[in-house]
């Protein structure tokens, strides 16, 4: 039976007039209800899908109406009392630790730590047969009373988690496997470069490049996490098998080449380090098989924020990669090809796209020096914080001195000329004389050009071996077909090589292809030419990685699953005219290696094969228990409070990684309601950090003893107060722990939100400041981030806040009032944002998704305990209802994560790509086709300019049935319509794309069209065919939107309708920001 307890408010009659204009709420008031033993019952939670994982969690003691309810003290079953400020304690998690840690250094030594690899696959087989032993689908189950959610969780237990966890173990062993007989070659006395032996070779590399990079980070992270060598392991099957003598290996299955692997772990866990690992295998496995040049991997984000700040990381561990590399060289082993490059290829209005971009000329020349701090001033100054894309120097972290006496980046950008006229480089470079990466290159009257390519005309140039990006450059196989033909370049396509500077060169105009490539100082490049130089081995991409994958859902996921698969399936059908120099299975080009990654994500299967049309393979499969998998176990018990270490509790016992807690506001709006939450938390912060730095020793213990004083009377206060009021613990410490709460984070649910609470913030901390007597701090310092700010921005707003004192050093209270103390954020924080010291963030209300939520609350606890502290929106009863089930909510957040929606075959979406996919075939397939068949310089100018309408159209009226077949069999084929889990009305599909080309074909072929190109030709009002997409969030028609001039004295000056027009496009008032380029 339910009991429902409720106490009416009555002190005044409603039908008074005064009850009209007074509130008569009683405001904080909480109430307990004391019951007898075994008079309550907790309450069944039935709106969680059952599953033995969770059984044992899914009581909950009462429902609170607008309030929260919880136990007293938190463990007092038979006192149970309201609360507005329920709190959920998330425990930490640890890895499991195996007898012989996984270690850098012994995974790269001689024998790759085969012993531990080997003791890593022991320690899975005794846990699966102990999990299969303990039979978890019992808990919580009476096989009588609960016989059939019994037979339900057995069945389930035994037919799908079993087998998951088997599939796992397998998946690892196959890696080890590898790894064991590569160990048995080089034994055999075969050479590092053996094809036997170039897994444990490759694994060697890619173990000491990561000892290299956290030895430069972190020193005290000495090896992997369980997880993370684990899962490489299990990928090092789908690479090795590229080569002749692996392909016929038991460790090797048909199934690789058939499936994606989902990396699905918490945020924070490590994800890309597991998939940089891979990497780093992969970039010394294609060294080591010969590929000199060209792409080895596609690391692609959904955002550009995520991409910018994933440079940095990516360009850290490939310095380390680097280092590595030079030191094998010095020992006698050459990795020999080009260097490990990154291609950071995001464009618009991030980076250039090319050499005529508005700002190019203001970066200065590269000259015979090493000054840049002095130029670092003007226009230079505003591309430079647009452009530069690394915060520091990956070789040397070093710094430079400015005027000011601030120290500043030692990374500058510089142009020179480089390649065929008119060509230019735009490169980043490290101006500190003493940098390692300079020292490799001599360089001593002025820096070298660092690893990394920002602007597109210099990726296409040097087809990096890592291409680093956002989904939306996928539109660019049909968005033009200039940069079309550049794009194929870079996978083996380029039609000549500059030289002097190992430039690839497209060319496009007749006249290039007539004088040939000698005139530009270049030699024709295999395929392109058929006696031209082999330059690519193997030129398609080895691996794939999709981070945040989550976040490919609607149209976006729809528009990046069409062109993935589309354009992968133009490099098979060109891969015949590389011959032997492509890797092929059963006579097709090998598809790349498919790596996903996400923290949040449901029905991964379906999202998955609507995206890649490929079988998807979780890593790792869920654990028997909510806080338990083979990889992770709940931290042991270390407060050293005796009653909280043995409490029956996990989550009180266990350290907490972050705390989750609700307060539920009064009657104010909810504006003036988070303004004052977030008032009181500033001024807090300052009365306790000016208390501890300005206060005499007696001062300061009054300080931690009010703190002592404040705690909740709790299972952990008693711990927690222990701490604050021990004499061994200096004041310095607990001023550090205070102050890793001082940046507050507010997300807010929309950019008007924001707006609001930042426009009032400031006036109320100033008057609460006042009051409490503190005149010296007239507001906060506090940044904004949300999707208009430039990512420039974005990242020095991290990196300021990223910079901490550390303990014992000198603080002043100007600080205070100085430092960043407050981040105002809309959901552009949720990925990407990547701060340890951020740790106390505040929720305007509940984001709309619950992934959404789940990832932005994730900023904070990243290292040191976190705080996540929900003010819900009281007019929302979903917000009000959160509060009601506060624990049981948080708890369980991951099992309320909505599927990705994503709908491969809508027929609005496969039509807005046929324009783009019409212009792959005809300028991309058949042009590089034609081209290589071309003998004669002659021959090939006249193939040259594909796009040029009247040519088509003539093509189209002697042979319209044909052309007609193959535009549709490519697209049939590039989106997947024979895929086994394509829709059943596939004639439907095929009708109607057939349709719009032939009437496409047919517009191509009337008079008026002759003299355009396919790019006025999609633009002209009434074109059969939408034009093409330029990028993958292009979906709807495109409006115009003119500046006028005005005249006389209302004329406008045209530097302030730049100013207007990019805050239109950009959503802010950067002249500079609404960069496009070709």
């Amino acid at each position: 039976m339910q009991s429902k307890v409720i106490v009416p408010d009555r002190l005044l009659d409603a039908k008074l007039a005064l009850a009209r204009e007074t509130d008569s709420t009683l405001y904080q008031v909480e109430m307990s209800i004391g019951f007898d033993p075994g008079v309550h019952r907790p309450i069944r939670l039935d709106r969680i899908a059952p599953s033995y994982r969770y059984n044992r969690y899914l009581a909950h003691d009462a429902l609170g109406i607008n309030c929260g309810v919880r136990r007293r003290g938190l463990t007092d079953a038979a006192v149970l009392e309201t609360t507005s400020l329920p709190v959920y304690y998330q425990p930490l998690i640890r890895q499991f630790d195996l007898p012989t840690p996984p270690n850098f250094d012994a995974l790269g030594s001689n024998d790759g730590g085969l012993g531990i690899v080997r003791g890593l696959l022991g320690a899975f087989d005794d846990w699966l047969r102990d999990v299969e032993a303990s039979q978890p689908y019992a808990r919580s189950l009476d096989p009588v009373a609960d016989a059939s959610d019994y037979a339900r969780e057995k069945a389930q237990f035994e037919s799908i988690d079993l087998r998951g966890w088997a599939g796992e173990r397998d998946a690892i062993a196959r890696g080890v496997g590898i790894l064991e007989k590569a160990v048995a070659a080089q034994a055999a006395g075969k050479t590092a470069t053996d094809p036997e032996v170039i897994p444990l070779t490759a694994w060697r590399f890619m173990n000491q490049a990561f000892g290299e990079f956290w030895r430069d980070k972190n020193a005290n992270v000495k090896g992997w996490r369980l997880f993370q060598i684990a899962f490489i392991l299990s990928q090092i099957p789908a690479i090795v098998s590229r080569i002749e003598c692996w392909k016929s290996s038991p460790a090797v299955t048909a199934k690789d080449d058939r499936e994606a692997s989902l990396l699905y772990f918490s945020t924070g866990g490590g994800k890309s380090e597991s998939f940089f690992g891979l990497l780093v295998f992969c970039l010394a496995f294609d060294r080591l098989c010969g590929k000199q040049h060209g792409v080895t991997a596609l690391v692609r984000y959904p955002l550009r924020l995520l991409t910018s700040q994933q440079a940095q990381r990516l360009s850290q561990v490939l310095a380390a990669a680097y280092k590595v590399r030079w030191s094998w060289q010095r020992q006698g082993l050459d990795l020999k090809g080009a260097g490990f490059d990154i291609g950071f290829w995001v464009g618009g209005g991030n980076t250039p796209n090319n050499r005529n971009v508005r700002g190019f000329s203001e970066i200065p020349t590269l000259t015979n020096d090493w000054d840049e701090v002095s130029l670092r001033r003007g226009d230079y100054s505003i591309y430079w914080k647009k452009w530069v894309r690394l915060a520091s120097c990956p070789f040397c972290s070093g710094t430079l001195t400015g005027a000011d006496g601030k120290k500043t980046s030692t990374i500058g950008l510089r142009r020179f000329r480089e390649g065929p006229p008119p060509e230019e480089r735009l490169a980043h470079c490290c101006f500190n004389r003493e940098c390692a990466w300079n020292g490799r290159h001599g360089a001593t009257v002025q820096p070298h050009p660092l690893p990394i390519h920002i602007m597109d005309s210099d990726i296409y140039a040097y087809a990096p071996a890592v291409l680093l990006g956002t989904v939306d450059k996928l539109a660019l196989i049909g968005q033009s077909a200039r940069t079309l033909i550049r794009v194929l370049g870079m996978f083996g396509f380029a039609a000549w090589q500059h030289r002097d500077s190992g430039r690839l060169v497209s060319p496009w105009l007749r006249d290039q292809f007539q004088r040939g490539p000698d005139a530009s100082g270049c030699e024709g490049v295999f395929p392109f030419y058929g006696d031209g130089r082999k330059l690519f081995f193997d030129p398609y991409p080895v691996l794939e990685i999709q981070d945040e994958a989550h976040l490919l859902d609607e149209s976006l996921g729809t528009f990046s699953g069409l062109f993935e698969t589309t354009f992968l399936h133009a490099l098979r059908t060109l891969s015949p005219l590389l011959g032997d120099q492509v890797i092929k299975e059963d006579g097709v080009a090998r598809p790349p290696r498919i790596v996903a990654a996400s923290a949040t994500v449901s029905d991964p299967a379906r999202q998955i094969d609507q995206i890649y049309q490929r079988q998807v393979v979780l890593f790792p499969q869920p654990g028997p228990d909510l806080y338990e998998s083979f990889y992770a176990r709940l931290r042991e018990p270390d407060s050293g409070d005796p009653v909280r270490d043995a409490s029956d509790n996990s989550e009180h016992r266990t350290p907490t990684r972050r705390r989750y807690v609700s307060l539920m506001t009064n009657g104010r709006t909810h504006t003036a309601a988070t303004v004052a939450i977030l008032s009181a938390f500033h001024l807090t912060i300052t009365q306790v950090m000016k208390g501890l730095i300005e206060g005499d020793d007696a001062g300061r213990w009054a300080i931690r003893e009010a703190l002592a004083d404040a705690l909740p009377p709790d299972i952990f206060r008693d711990g927690h107060r222990a701490i604050l009021l021990d004499r061994n613990i200096g004041h310095s410490d607990i001023a550090y722990a205070v102050d890793l709460d001082r940046i507050a984070l507010l997300y807010v649910t929309n950019k008007k939100g924001g707006d609001n609470v930042k426009a009032a913030l400031q006036d109320v901390i100033r008057r609460d400041h006042k009051l409490a007597g503190i005149e010296d701090i007239p507001g906060v310092r506090t940044a904004l981030i949300t999707g208009a700010i430039d990512a420039g921005l974005i990242n020095a707003i991290v990196t300021e806040a990223g910079q901490k004192p550390a303990v014992g050093s000198p603080f002043r209270a100007e600080a205070l009032r100085d430092s960043l103390r407050g981040v105002i954020a809309t959901s552009a924080i949720s990925h990407g944002v990547d701060v340890d010291e951020f740790n106390m963030m505040f929720f305007a209300g509940q984001p709309a998704d619950i992934a959404e939520y789940i990832q932005a609350s994730s900023r904070v606890g990243r290292t040191h305990v976190g705080t996540s502290i929900l003010i819900p929106t009281p007019q929302q009863r979903r917000d009000r209802y959160i509060v009601e089930i506060h624990d049981i909510f948080h708890r369980f957040l991951e099992r309320m994560i909505d599927a990705a929606p994503v709908e491969r075959w809508a027929e609005n979406a496969i039509t807005r790509t046929l324009a783009s996919f019409l212009q792959l075939k005809l300028c991309g397939v058949d042009y590089i086709t034609e081209m290589s068949r071309a003998r004669t310089n002659l021959e090939k100018a006249s193939l040259a300019e594909p796009d040029n309408v009247g040519e088509i159209g003539e093509r189209s009226r002697t042979d319209h049935i044909n052309l007609l077949d193959e535009l549709c069999q490519f697209v049939v084929d590039g989106i997947g319509l024979e895929h086994g889990t394509s829709p059943l009305n596939k004639d439907f599909y095929r009708q109607r794309i057939n349709q719009l080309f032939h009437d496409a074909t047919t517009a191509m072929e009337q008079s008026n069209w002759k003299t355009e190109n396919l790019d006025s030709f999609f633009r002209q009002p009434g074109a059969p065919l939408t034009r093409p997409m330029t990028s993958l969030r292009d979906v709807n028609e495109a409006g115009s939107i003119e500046g006028g001039v005005g005249s006389g004295s209302d004329r406008i000056r045209m530097s302030d309708l730049g100013r207007v027009m990019s805050a239109l496009m950009r959503g802010n008032n950067s002249w500079t920001a609404g960069e496009t380029g070709e």
